[in-house]
């Protein structure tokens, strides 16, 4: 993310690739960094949680945003967060 380097660049742009993966333990701000994303690139952001949304959770997203970029021009940026919890 440091100045000059190829995400930040990218993202000051306003030219993103299709898609991207973020890794890391929980709480080093995988999300924030998607709506920080989201936000430069004037971009609705959306998650979900791959672990309980289904098919019909992600056609309702998919659905809303061409909808959304339709009438409004405006992209969508979907987070796809996979949180596994271990409970004792």
């Amino acid at each position: 993310m440091g100045e000059g380097k190829l995400l930040r660049r990218a993202i000051e742009a306003d030219n993103f690739f299709s898609s991207i993966i973020l890794w890391g333990p929980p709480g080093t701000g995988k999300t924030t960094l998607a709506q920080v994303i989201a936000n430069t690139t004037k971009s609705h952001f959306t998650t979900i949680s791959a672990i309980l949304a289904g098919k019909a959770d992600l056609r309702v997203v998919i659905d809303e945003s061409l909808e959304r970029r339709r009438l409004h021009n405006i992209r969508t940026t979907l987070f796809v967060d996979v949180v596994l919890v271990t409970l004792i």
